[in-house]
């Protein structure tokens, strides 16, 4: 198993649509920003490898109306 690091960035990118958590699209679909995921680490080789992902950094939770 090889190590990996995982940074999310501090400034919006962009935006994505998202539903509340537990009670799914009973309360509506949200528009929330989204965040630069910065994954760092090595191959199989042992060589440096870098990706980024552009991922949601919090949900939206919705236990109430």
């Amino acid at each position: 198993m090889r190590n990996v690091n995982l940074v999310v960035g501090d400034k919006p990118i962009g935006s994505a649509l998202t539903w509340a958590y537990p009670h799914g699209k009973d309360h509506g679909i949200f528009q929330i920003p989204t965040y630069e995921l910065t994954v760092t680490g090595k191959d199989e080789n042992g060589i440096d490898c870098k990706r980024m992902f552009e991922v949601i950094r919090f949900g939206v939770q919705g236990e109430n109306t």
